[in-house]
């Protein structure tokens, strides 16, 4: 907090101090310094805004994408006609997102249940920020699986577009687009059915399951650019969102 006028920062230690880890600056420019990621929240005065407001706009627009960090600005009424405090909020840099403008006086309640209900707010951001952390290790455990499992992985969109893929999907698929979809498909993965004929493009595991029918273990002879020819079994099942419309399909090689 920044309270720089006759004693304010004395009496909101005195209130917030049992309940709350108080850090009291003597302005906007020392507050900017220790601003971080675990700050909880920021009390002003209206009177430590005629310090180096742009240093904390700067040190609230590099906080990470989640973080929010509410502002709680103590205005006077002196010389307003009415409650009207928006003179002070404009005060604030733009980068202030979450801003509460109490007038002064106010009770000490008021104020601490204005305190109560930012820290909430920012308690609710800590717990995003850690459901964020938890997505990218999550993503990158995944992406290590992928990166060395010994078959060709691919999540595609519904034009069979890869979205993620694997280093032996890419080698078989260079294109990023399943056989089925590609002019020369037909040419380089040759497929037979049950009664040994020779598949259409419409009927490859990939178009199937976007279409929504699983197809699986379809063996295919493949020609490559460098000319080398190997027999892959590819499988391909379809994905659903919570409403059960397709919005890709999974598909497996493996090289047998």
């Amino acid at each position: 907090m920044v309270a720089p006028f006759k004693g304010d920062a004395i009496s909101l230690g005195k209130l917030l101090g049992d309940i709350y880890p108080v850090q009291a600056h003597h302005d906007l420019a020392s507050l900017s310094i220790a601003l971080g990621e675990s700050t909880g929240l920021v009390i002003l005065t209206e009177e430590s805004l005629s310090g180096d407001v742009l240093s904390f706009g700067n040190a609230l627009d590099r906080q990470p994408g989640w973080s929010e960090i509410p502002v709680i600005l103590l205005a006077s009424n002196k010389g307003r006609s009415g409650r009207d405090t928006e003179m002070a909020r404009r005060r604030l840099p733009k980068s202030a997102g979450h801003v509460i403008v109490l007038e002064r006086p106010l009770s000490s309640s008021s104020l601490l249940s204005a305190i109560a209900a930012a820290w909430r707010a920012r308690e609710r951001q800590f717990e995003m920020r850690q459901s964020l952390t938890q997505l990218a290790e999550e993503r990158t455990r995944l992406q290590i699986l992928l990166e060395n499992i010994p078959v060709g992985v691919c999540f595609m969109d519904t034009q069979g577009t890869s979205l993620v893929s694997n280093p032996l999907y890419r080698q078989y698929v260079p294109d990023n687009v399943i056989p089925s979809r590609q002019t020369d498909g037909a040419a380089r993965w040759v497929g037979l059915d049950t009664q040994g004929q020779r598949l259409e493009p419409d009927m490859f595991p990939g178009a199937r399951a976007l279409r929504g029918d699983a197809a699986t273990g379809v063996d295919f002879y493949h020609r490559r650019d460098a000319g080398r020819e190997s027999w892959m079994r590819v499988s391909a099942v379809p994905l659903y969102d919570e409403k059960h419309h397709i919005i890709g399909a999974a598909s497996v090689i493996v090289d047998i």
